[in-house]
């Protein structure tokens, strides 16, 4: 079942919306949450879709990867969620990211969309586009758009707090319950998922709108 959702979140990453029999637009990307002990190969597995060209790990938690910056005379840096744009972006061990950058994560998923005030006004907006993603300085602000579909891993959902528990309605959860003898495998290389049917497709959905019929429309709702 993992194999096949991750199958079906790496495909949804690029497509641009779901629209229903009634021509309401929804987000189409499935966001994924991994819920798994620690050694039972979540980042084997992140590995792995990075190397393949599927997705893209993302290590370091700070606005300025997440959001992006500028500089006083206009150069904007991009962030590193960037570089997952129409791809898998992975979180791993999510419990341990500041609460502040968490919210911002949640609202990338949800909305695909991050903003933070800046130190200083911009005297003329810039933007910078790609196929997947804009960001766009403007006034006292800097707002990121990214398309992508989100894997989160994390080994603990005792949160504190109860804006972290709208990350299990933005992404479908997964208990993970590797035995030693499945993870010492995925580890060592024995187990390898098979993401070629993926590439070999994926150009399907690119910048596609799905359209659904009333059946599958009251499914979602």
């Amino acid at each position: 079942m993992l194999e096949q959702l991750v199958k079906i979140a790496i495909l949804s990453a690029p497509t641009k919306s779901i629209i229903t029999h009634t021509g309401m637009k929804l987000r189409s990307q499935l966001n994924i949450l991994i819920l798994a002990p620690y050694g039972s190969g979540k980042t084997t597995l992140t590995r792995q879709i990075e190397q393949e060209g599927l997705g893209v790990r993302i290590t370091r938690y700070t606005y300025a990867s997440i959001i992006g910056t500028i500089t006083k005379s206009g150069e904007i840096k991009e962030p590193a969620v960037v570089k997952g744009a129409g791809k898998l972006i992975m979180i791993d061990e999510f419990q341990n990211i500041r609460a502040e950058l968490r919210d911002e994560l949640l609202t990338l998923m949800e909305e695909q969309l991050a903003e933070r005030e800046l130190a200083f006004t911009v005297n003329h907006p810039v933007c910078k586009k790609g196929k997947y993603y804009e960001i766009i300085a403007e006034g006292g602000s800097l707002r990121t758009r990214v398309r992508a579909s989100y894997m989160i891993t994390t080994m603990d959902l005792k949160f504190r707090r109860t804006q972290d528990l709208a990350l299990l309605s933005r992404a479908f959860p997964i208990a993970l319950g590797f035995n030693l003898e499945d993870a010492e495998a995925l580890i060592r290389g024995d187990i390898v998922y098979d993401f070629s049917d993926v590439k070999e497709h994926l150009f399907l959905f690119d910048n596609k709108e799905m359209r659904i019929s009333e059946e599958e429309s009251m499914r979602i709702f």
